[in-house]
């Protein structure tokens, strides 16, 4: 028989990945979140083996943290023990580490959702990224596709997607592929978009580069920005070969690439050989305000990352800090960039193009303040950061109520 819905939700996290006071890191969005669900009375536990998460002394009231080492092997046994204690309304697993969970929900009478990005379709869509147009390039590419699709569908993808009560994803594109190719069902797939804080990024006070002169940037020069993890190497690689013409022609300018990974030697070396040494500055992520106060003094911001059918959160915030974006065509920042009017839309292997939008900045052959006034107008419009939260809650009842266990 079904139970009355409650006004305050128990609501479970499960991450690989739970980034603290890193808006712009993947996932960044689910302590804001979190935040705002215990504000509004609900109920949060997060199970992560995520170290950050070590950085709160004090978790806000309404709010449970559980670290674990051996993550994988002991998620499920510590929720089911936080469970049988006081019983979760709903677990929302963001990647595909709550898979034990799904494949035991009806046991443990749990209702159970998780974004796309516990699927392998974004690494199915970003091998589309670095195809060149060529039938040779687009036949391997099929391939390769196919293959991926195959092996990650009757694998985990699709025991997750059916022990799933809804899946969450930030685009229409995601939804659409669900449908098409994942056979999910529709009105069990909920668009929730990325939001914006509008107030972190307010241009209400006079620019300064301090934070570029700090690592030893000169003060006279223009500062190009990418966040990139090091992961994914041809991007940033493309981008360092085509700021290596932009040096030449524009000696006062600097390229900041900042971020941390496994590769970061490889991209150095890529620098070292294109003799860019005193012109490219590789900085680790320290905290948020670094990051927020390097995007609103940049001069331009290029995020070539395509491996995601998702949003990309820090080309949102460089259009949200009126800034000039580059981001990549193959994706969804089509879905809020229009080229030429509030931001730049390449390839990420049209270098030739990169390099010239790029002199055309430093050089300032452009309207940079009405682009980015347009771009921060357009951005504050479609990813409310209040709508984000009242649509995740709203969609977390009506999947409680379409899996009978609840009524209104």
């Amino acid at each position: 028989m079904s139970k009355p819905l409650p006004q305050s939700l128990r609501i479970c996290f499960v991450s690989q990945k739970f980034p603290i006071f890193d808006r712009t890191a993947e996932c960044g969005y689910l302590w804001p979140l979190t935040l705002k669900l215990s504000q509004l009375g609900h109920q949060v536990a997060i199970i992560t083996p995520d170290q950050s998460v070590d950085r709160i002394s004090k978790p806000p009231e309404r709010v449970q943290i559980y670290r674990l080492t051996s993550f994988r092997d002991s998620a499920l046994d510590q929720f089911e023990q936080l469970h049988l204690e006081n019983p979760f309304d709903i677990v929302h697993s963001v990647d595909n580490s709550g898979l034990p969970i799904a494949l035991n929900k009806k046991q443990l009478g749990v209702n159970f959702v998780t974004d796309v990005k516990g699927t392998q379709l974004d690494q199915i869509f970003g091998l589309w990224a670095l195809a060149e147009e060529s039938v040779t390039s687009y036949l391997k590419t099929s391939f390769a596709i196919l293959t991926k699709f195959l092996k990650s569908f009757f694998g985990d993808d699709r025991k997750l997607l059916k022990n799933s009560d809804g899946v969450f994803v930030a685009s229409l594109e995601q939804f659409n592929i669900l449908e098409r190719y994942y056979r999910y069902p529709a009105f069990r797939t909920f668009v929730i978009p990325f939001g914006i804080d509008g107030q972190t990024f307010e241009q209400n006070t006079s620019p300064s580069k301090n934070v570029f002169l700090d690592i030893g940037v000169p003060e006279d020069y223009k500062i190009i920005l990418t966040i990139t993890s090091f992961i994914h190497l041809e991007e940033t690689k493309n981008l360092l070969s085509a700021f290596e013409r932009v040096a030449i022609k524009k000696p006062h300018s600097a390229l900041i690439i900042v971020g941390q990974g496994p590769h970061q030697q490889e991209l150095e070396a890529h620098m070292l050989n294109l003799a860019l040494a005193s012109k490219v500055w590789f900085v680790n992520p320290t905290n948020v305000e670094n990051i927020d106060l390097m995007i609103k003094n940049c001069d331009a911001f290029v995020n070539l990352f395509s491996k995601s059918s998702g949003f990309e959160p820090t080309v949102l915030d460089a259009m949200a800090a009126e800034k000039i974006v580059i981001a990549s065509d193959i994706g969804t920042s089509g879905q809020v960039i229009t080229n030429g009017v509030d931001g730049y839309l390449l390839r990420p292997t049209e270098i030739a193009a990169l390099s010239r939008i790029l002199l055309q900045i430093v050089s300032e052959q452009i309207d940079s303040r009405s682009l980015g006034v347009r771009a921060r107008e357009k951005i504050l419009k479609m990813f409310d950061n209040q709508k984000m939260v009242e649509q995740t809650i709203l969609t977390y009842k009506k999947i409680l109520i379409q899996s009978g266990r609840y009524k209104k």
